[in-house]
């Protein structure tokens, strides 16, 4: 079996990235899309692979987030009178 050279190895799969896309499918929202964040520049800085789940659970997680807090105050408006 030939070993592979360091220029023809793959490129290991950012863990965060993973973690990130998995958390904001569980409707951990905001802490995906920080973790999201955080994967993206490590992508950048290391090279790794994953970028694509990492964006994914940004955009899943800042979504998430907006309609988990939207939700909340829809259903709280009702406790708060404003006039």
């Amino acid at each position: 079996m030939e070993r592979m050279s360091p220029t023809m190895q793959k490129a290991s799969l950012n863990k965060l990235a993973v973690a990130s896309f998995v958390l904001s499918l569980l409707f951990f929202t905001f802490i995906a899309a920080i973790m999201g964040h955080i994967a993206l520049r490590q992508i950048k800085k290391t090279g790794q692979r994953g970028r694509a789940l990492a964006l994914a659970g940004v955009i899943i997680g800042w979504l998430g987030t907006i309609l988990i807090v939207s939700l909340i105050a829809f259903v709280m408006s009702p406790f708060f009178s404003f006039t």
